[in-house]
């Protein structure tokens, strides 16, 4: 009997600790949730990202519901490639742009 008692006194001790722990963290993570929040609502450059997003998001939706979007450069080609006459002497070119930073960029 007095083994029971003291059986579930531990596990409520357990029990109590845990929970505080689990507030602890809680409070813990709100308040880095908080932060980067505050940082992100204070940055230009972030919500000019989020409204570009926005707007591309809104141009796709309404000019462009029927194109299959690819996620890499040869899923794209292969796909253009299964999809092109190649019939006769018929060829396939494939025109590369590349963004290259203005301090590489040969002047004349």
């Amino acid at each position: 009997m007095v083994e029971q008692i003291m059986f579930k006194n531990l596990a409520f001790r357990i029990r109590k600790f845990l929970f505080k722990g689990l507030v602890l963290l809680a409070r813990g993570i709100r308040h880095v949730l908080n932060f980067v929040l505050m940082q992100g609502a204070k940055s230009i450059e972030l919500e000019r990202q989020r409204r570009a997003l926005v707007t591309t998001v809104d141009y796709l939706e309404k000019h462009m519901r029927g194109v299959d979007s690819v996620g890499s450069k040869n899923e794209l080609l292969t796909k253009s490639f299964k999809l092109a006459d190649v019939s006769g002497d018929r060829l396939i070119l494939e025109f590369g742009f590349s963004w290259a930073h203005p301090s590489t960029t040969l002047r004349g």
